[in-house]
């Protein structure tokens, strides 16, 4: 069994936003990010892009065969990430870069009251925990 480095790509702007590990395929993980909402800069991302009708690309960057150092590997990529200035929306990641959107504030204009407001808004967002995206895993993408 191997593990797969990835990226997910904004469609835009072809930035690198987050990087992650899987044992799983990358679109089943894709599918996972999508429905998540514990990590709000990612999740503010991702409402955004559903918004404009479209969903992040997901982008092997390497393959691990020891699992043993897949957690090490995967923390590698996301210091040079951060070492070569991407605005990674990893909970790892600085938090001096979270994402800005033309048609949403960023977090870090809010106060504390902000923030739990717009977490609060993001939630009511999504159905059931998961946000309403407009295909599931049976279409295979929207």
């Amino acid at each position: 069994m191997t593990a797969t480095i990835y990226a997910l790509v904004d469609p835009f702007t072809q930035a690198i936003r987050y990087i992650g590990m899987t044992r799983r395929p990358l679109r089943r993980r894709l599918l996972e990010h999508l429905n998540q909402r514990c990590n709000a800069h990612k999740l503010w991302w991702l409402l955004d892009l559903r918004e404009r009708g479209v969903e992040p690309e997901i982008v092997p960057l390497d393959t691990v065969r020891d699992l043993t150092k897949s957690t090490a590997i995967e923390r590698e990529w996301i210091d040079w990430g951060i070492a070569h200035g991407l605005a990674l929306l990893n909970r790892e990641a600085p938090i001096s870069r979270p994402y800005q959107s033309e048609t949403t504030f960023t977090l870090h204009e809010l106060n504390e009251e902000e923030i739990l407001a717009a977490c609060h808004q993001a939630q009511e967002l999504c159905v059931g925990g998961r946000i309403d995206w407009v295909f599931d895993a049976e279409s295979g993408g929207g």
